[in-house]
C-alpha cells in the first residue's frame, strides 16, 4: 500500500503524519479523530491550518483548494 498522509486530532493539538495502513485508536491512544487519506502532504497541512474554512468538506476539497492557497 502506498503511504498517505493523515490528520489527527487531539486534545488541543492537530498532527499531520504518514502511514501506509489506516490508523487506528490502539495506534494513537492520545488522538481521537483522523481525517484522510490525503494523496499530497500540501494539502494535509493545508487542512490543518484552514480547519474551520466552509469551503472544505472533504479531503478532495483540501487537495484542490491546497493547489491554489498554499
Amino acid at each position: 500500500m502506498k503511504t498517505r498522509y493523515y490528520l489527527g486530532h487531539g486534545k488541543g493539538f492537530k498532527k499531520v503524519f504518514s502511514l501506509d495502513h489506516v490508523p487506528t485508536p490502539k495506534e494513537f491512544p492520545d488522538m481521537f479523530a483522523f481525517v484522510g487519506p490525503f494523496i499530497t502532504k500540501r494539502a494535509a497541512l493545508w487542512a490543518a491550518s484552514q480547519y474551520n474554512n466552509p469551503h472544505y468538506q472533504h479531503v478532495r476539497d483540501a487537495e484542490r483548494l491546497s493547489k491554489i492557497n498554499f
